[in-house]
């Protein structure tokens, strides 16, 4: 195997696909049925991604493996949506064809649970791994896994039943919450709508006053405008009335100035 491991590096998509399709492969699974010590059967599936270019311990694989299917049991437990499932578990569809065919606790994952999550010994906090799984003999080690089974079957009936009374306790309690939750809801959008509506009426009552000050306004100034222009044409008026009176002044005077001259001329 190449000294490349990508420790510390995320799995790619590509990779978990991989690694689930090798892990789930029948020879494999008769191989991990059952083994308490399976580390050897990871390595192998470490050198065949390493086949095919991919570079991860055996070790990495089991912990990828223990973690999907951690992250599966809780998307199953939970009842979450495919959507937000995806959300949670990027690779869900492929993790979901695996993990989905069978019970999402098979044997051999609640005896890497036991092994690597409870304390086997009784006078030490001494976890049980692959690098000291030499010392424990194959008889203690079975009774052990059946007394720690029938444990986790019990701690699991107690939880479900915790469960099942956390529902029916606090289910009235969520839907009256909800209920109320939604009627405060709509009461809040009417009291908008009709905030809405009474802002609405007031601007309208006050574009009409605008629009009719306006009007007045309008009107005052055409008033003023023509009786401008009517001051104006009777003054034109009174000048032209003036002029020719004037003329006609003129014209009588040169007359009587020439009936003059022409009397003075006979004599």
């Amino acid at each position: 195997m190449s000294s490349k491991t990508n420790k510390g590096v995320a799995w790619l998509y590509n990779e978990v696909c991989a690694l689930l399709d090798i892990w789930a492969d029948q020879e494999i699974q008769q191989q991990l049925a059952g083994r308490l010590h399976n580390m050897c059967i990871y390595e192998k599936i470490s050198k065949r991604l390493t086949d095919l270019g991919i570079h991860r311990t055996g070790e990495q694989c089991r912990e990828k493996i223990k973690k999907l299917r951690r992250d599966y049991k809780t998307v199953v437990d939970n009842n979450y949506s495919p959507a937000f499932a995806r959300k949670m578990l990027v690779c869900y569809d492929k993790v979901h064809e695996i993990f989905g065919k069978c019970a999402v606790l098979k044997p051999s994952f609640v005896i890497e649970s036991i092994v690597y999550n409870e304390n086997i010994l009784n006078n030490g906090n001494e976890i049980l791994t692959d690098k000291h799984s030499d010392i424990i003999t194959e008889d203690n080690s079975n009774l052990q896994l059946n007394k720690h089974l029938d444990m986790h079957e019990k701690k699991h009936a107690k939880d479900s039943l915790n469960v099942n009374t956390c529902q029916k306790k606090y289910s009235a309690h969520f839907n009256n919450v909800f209920k109320q939750s939604h009627k405060t809801g709509i009461q809040k959008f009417k009291k908008k709508i009709k905030n809405s509506v009474e802002k609405q009426a007031f601007l309208h009552r006050k574009l009409l006053k605008r629009q009719t000050t306006l009007h007045n306004k309008f009107i005052e100034l055409e008033k003023k405008r023509f009786n401008d222009e009517l001051i104006c044409e009777h003054n034109k008026l009174i000048a032209m009335e003036a002029q020719r009176r004037k003329e006609k002044e003129q014209e009588i005077e040169l007359f009587k100035s020439l009936l003059q001259i022409i009397k003075e001329k006979k004599t």
